[in-house]
């Protein structure tokens, strides 16, 4: 059977075919796919608080924000700028609760390794930290009901639109091929990835590290919303050593944000609980250091040759 003509599938799926297709016309598309994604999502955080829902409308958000990015030049910027200021700031609102989900996650482990006079108050900890995540699932439903929410559905639906008419002029890269437009994103945004890296050895600090993950996540949403675009498995490979550096360099930020939340609930509790908090605080504390110790390696295993070969080879490859 033949494929049909691109723009008249039935799921607009992207493919390979969509590589000569204007870039402004192939962005909106790829908006439009994280878009649903992420409202399929959304829609159960209102009365379901299994963390993978949070998980997935996270990563969907994260996406839309990678494609939103990276469409300047394409789709008109001021318009753009909305989108991307709006979902930094439901990403924002989101945020404590994941993070709270991440530390309760481990809790138990993390409490399993203090001295036995620490653990005492393991359970009076879970319920101060689960009351905290209950309140934050009271929070979410409001966000999704509120103004915030509802202005970035329509804005991000508005983008999301291959066909609209109308708004503010789009940038000069519009009606360019997206495949070639899609390339170079990718390999800016991989460059600036390794400059990122680079900076973080030399410095050694954890705010660098954080924005080398960044820059790494930036990379990977990218290339996982575009994907269609290439051949199937073109950037398999990429994307697993992309993911590695991810969360090798991920925990920073988790423990980061779990002793942020330990120390809050800390100040609300006392006896024994306190002192379970303090001790699991301080245990991330150790791990903290220990990553950063070894944060170099990480990035050692991910910027070698062969990860820089694989890249250029799949940029370069006929499509």
């Amino acid at each position: 059977m033949d494929r049909q003509a691109p723009g008249e599938r039935d799921d607009e799926r992207l493919t390979p075919d969509d590589r000569d297709q204007p870039a402004g016309r192939v962005l909106a598309l790829a908006l439009g796919t994280q878009l649903r994604r992420y409202q399929d999502h959304a829609q159960l955080l209102r009365t379901d608080d299994d963390p993978e829902h949070l998980h997935r409308a996270r990563v969907a958000l994260r996406r839309g924000r990678s494609i939103a990015r990276q469409a300047e030049g394409v789709i008109a910027e001021e318009e753009l700028e909305l989108l991307r200021a709006l979902m930094g700031e439901v990403a924002a609102a989101t945020s404590t609760a994941r993070d709270l989900d991440v530390l309760v996650a481990s809790l138990d482990r993390r409490v399993d390794t203090l001295p036995t006079a620490l653990r005492a108050g393991r359970v009076e900890l879970h319920d101060e930290l689960g009351r905290r995540r209950s309140s934050e699932q009271q929070a979410l439903a409001d966000l999704l009901d509120g103004p915030l929410h509802l202005t970035m559905l329509r804005r991000w639906q508005r983008l999301a639109n291959p066909y609209r008419v109308g708004g503010a002029e789009p940038g000069p890269d519009h009606l360019c091929p997206a495949g070639e437009v899609v390339d170079e994103r990718l390999r800016s945004s991989w460059r600036a990835l390794r400059r990122a890296g680079r900076r973080s050895v030399a410095s050694g600090r954890a705010r660098d590290w954080h924005r080398t993950r960044k820059r790494a996540k930036q990379v990977r949403y990218l290339l996982d919303a575009t994907a269609d675009l290439y051949p199937d498995s073109t950037w398999s490979a990429t994307s697993k050593h992309l993911g590695r550096l991810q969360n090798g360099l991920g925990e920073l930020q988790d423990l980061d944000a779990g002793t942020a939340l330990l120390v809050a609930a800390g100040g609300e509790l006392r006896g024994a609980a306190a002192m379970t908090a303090g001790g699991v605080a301080a245990h991330l504390a150790d791990d903290r250091r220990e990553l950063l110790e070894r944060a170099d390696s990480v990035w050692a295993r991910f910027d070698r040759p062969k990860v820089r070969r694989r890249f250029n080879e799949a940029l370069t490859a006929p499509h």
